[in-house]
């Protein structure tokens, strides 16, 4: 009788989604991301205004996946220290 094959299982805990690092941002940190946004739609970089606003408005508690949240951090303390915005 033949037996299917295992499936492989993915062992690795960065790409695993059972075991992604995630984190939950505190409403201070989305109010930094509107303000952010509201700037970027200011200077009329709208696709970053959209991300940002996007998120800024998850729901209270969610949680985004660590790689996501330190790519928004990371820009934003660009554009809060030197005024760049990300590319588009």
């Amino acid at each position: 009788m033949d037996y299917p094959l295992p499936l492989r299982q993915n062992n690795n805990p960065l790409t695993n989604n059972r075991t992604r690092i995630m984190i939950t941002p505190t409403q201070h940190e989305k109010n930094e991301w509107t303000r952010m946004a509201q700037a970027a739609y200011g200077a009329d970089r709208n696709s970053v205004g959209h991300r940002y606003s996007g998120a800024a408005s998850i729901v209270t508690g969610a949680r985004i996946p660590t790689s996501i949240y330190d790519s928004l951090q990371s820009d934003y303390r660009a554009w809060l220290i030197r005024n760049e915005f990300p590319n588009e």
